[in-house]
């Protein structure tokens, strides 16, 4: 697993489908893409020729491995209070898993307990994606949205738009 088979190949499948649809203007086809979704969009739009626009939702302008604890701290505050210990125990290993894909020792080949069983491939790409700085190379037009009540992209989670 990793962003190319996780999201970009099916986007990249989908965008060649439309465009093929007989009854669809093949050349007014927009992407849009919902947090991870649309920090992939970069990438996406690279393999997309004819592509007319972005519309990227909630889209994260931080690595996944920056905004995990965030969104599992959100998501913490709104477990029942029968659930908080349970939630507790899960929200402590995920973030004890980010921080052994933050260390830089962190290789291709390290068995070591990372987050949701992804693999150091998934992990170290993720670090070194720099969505910002792909986006900022698109000539395309992009439109930005965000719901103020959208918990896997929050406010406090920078947005693609807003400099970290």
């Amino acid at each position: 697993m990793d962003y190319n088979s996780e999201t970009i190949e099916d986007a990249v499948e989908a965008f060649y489908a439309i465009k093929k649809v007989k009854e669809l203007d093949s050349n007014r086809v927009f992407i849009a893409g919902h947090s991870q979704g649309a920090m992939c969009a970069p990438l996406i739009a690279k393999q997309c020729k004819g592509l007319k626009g972005l519309v990227l939702l909630a889209a994260p302008g931080r690595s996944l491995l920056e905004i995990i604890p965030e969104q599992l701290d959100y998501v913490l505050t709104t477990a029942a209070a029968e659930d908080k210990e349970e939630s507790e125990k899960v929200h402590n290993a995920i973030k004890w898993q980010v921080k052994n894909a933050l260390k830089p020792d962190l290789t291709l080949k390290s068995k070591t307990m990372l987050p949701f069983g992804a693999k150091p491939k998934y992990w170290l790409f993720d670090r070194n994606y720099k969505v910002l700085e792909e986006g900022k190379k698109l000539t395309l037009p992009i439109v930005l949205l965000q719901g103020g009540r959208d918990y896997n992209v929050t406010k406090k989670i920078l947005t693609f738009g807003t400099k970290p």
